[in-house]
């Protein structure tokens, strides 16, 4: 199930961290959270947007502002830490990982409801 990939994804992100793996926390703090977003909009409407943006977007228009938020800044993250030139920092690395924590927690919550 998606949503056990979901937490499997966010801990191999804190074990990276411990590992100094920043640009692995990164990426995987990201994917864990658009894997379960996925599944949530799976559910409800069937389409599945490709584009980050317009996944983001949609948990934007059912006013679920903390979780377009944080997919937004992760996907940002993710960018920079898979394309960019520089390596991710400490900081940054767990800035991910709270933001992870606090989307899965409430993206969680939605997919306990219908």
């Amino acid at each position: 199930m998606k949503s056990e990939k979901a937490s499997q994804l966010l801990k191999e992100a804190k074990q990276d961290y411990e590992l100094g793996n920043y640009n692995k926390t990164v990426s995987a703090s990201y994917f864990a959270c658009r894997m379960l977003a996925e599944h949530i909009v799976e559910k409800k409407q069937k389409h599945i947007p490709r584009r980050d943006d317009k996944l983001a977007n949609i948990f934007k228009s059912w006013g679920e502002k903390l979780i377009y938020s944080n997919l937004t800044t992760l996907y940002i993250f993710r960018v920079e830490a898979d394309y960019g030139t520089e390596q991710m920092t400490k900081h940054i690395a767990r800035k991910a990982i709270n933001l992870a924590e606090n989307t899965i927690s409430r993206l969680s919550e939605l997919n306990k409801n219908p």
